[in-house]
């Protein structure tokens, strides 16, 4: 594996919005060790280290006819997820061995020129380092995607308010709402996790927080990307850029000495019990 560098950026910009995860994954690792990556032909793929034990690939697949050599390469690596446009990731998968769970995503992409909702309102804000525990609190019991416990999701969460990615909205006992972002990346700003408490919902408050989004990627002068579930009740306005796909691959623990696996998962689950 390789390490990723601002020439690689530079390349992945020239494909956005296909490489716009890629992108905003490198820019929100930890540390420049955390990203790397691998190539097969004219094909990659950017691998970053969510938190200990867990990478995610993000691979752009340039030529088909690259998609058995780099799956080869990508289970060559720790990767446990795959992430990103339908045809970069669904041709590799009939190449590989540890693919497991898929889900389908649909997402608006929404270019800075056509990048515009109403605008938000004083309830909403970017969320500041006081506010940690009031966003663990929205996020309890809300899947964040490969973030293992409450440790990693505290550690989630920080970095997110210090990336000045967190947004909240304030009701009337306190922060009942959340939206997490990442990036920008040369042409758009991500949107990631967006929670509303139980008690907070039915009262647009879900667009009011995009709408702070949006003014954050205006300020910026790039576009939003973001995606919900399919058959997830929240409406995409489709008059605000354009809809396509994403895919998301969960894949099996590689196995780089014998037991590794098994000791692996006891691992994280040890890990999850001191947590709680």
């Amino acid at each position: 594996m390789e390490r990723v560098d601002d020439q690689l950026i530079t390349e992945l910009a020239r494909h956005e919005p296909r490489s716009t995860l890629a992108i905003g994954a490198v820019l929100a690792a930890g540390h420049p060790r955390d990203a790397r990556v691998v190539r097969y032909g004219d094909s990659l793929c950017v691998i970053v280290r969510r938190e200990p034990l867990v990478w995610l690939g993000y691979p752009r697949l340039a030529d088909p006819r690259d998609a058995p050599g780099l799956a080869r390469a990508i289970e060559a690596t720790p990767v446990v997820g795959l992430d990103g446009h339908p045809e970069d990731v669904d041709p590799l998968l009939e190449h590989m061995q540890r693919a497991g769970e898929t889900e389908h995503f649909v997402r608006v992409v929404t270019p800075a020129e056509q990048c515009g909702w109403a605008p938000s309102g004083s309830e909403t804000r970017l969320a500041t380092i006081l506010d940690l525990d009031a966003l663990e609190a929205v996020f309890a019991g809300y899947e964040v995607v490969f973030v293992t416990g409450k440790k990693a999701r505290r550690v989630y969460l920080r970095r997110c308010i210090q990336q000045r990615g967190a947004v909240v909205h304030d009701g009337e006992r306190g922060v009942d709402a959340a939206v997490l972002t990442s990036g920008p990346t040369p042409n758009f700003m991500i949107l990631e996790h967006l929670r509303v408490m139980p008690e907070a919902r039915g009262q647009g408050i879900s667009w009011m927080l995009v709408s702070r989004v949006v003014e954050m990627a205006q300020a910026y002068g790039v576009g939003l990307l973001g995606s919900v579930v399919e058959g997830n009740p929240m409406s995409i306005p489709q008059d605000q850029g354009w809809l396509e796909q994403q895919t998301s691959v969960n894949l099996r623990l590689p196995d780089r000495f014998p037991g590794e696996r098994r000791f692996r998962r006891t691992a994280h689950r040890l890990a999850r019990r001191r947590r709680r």
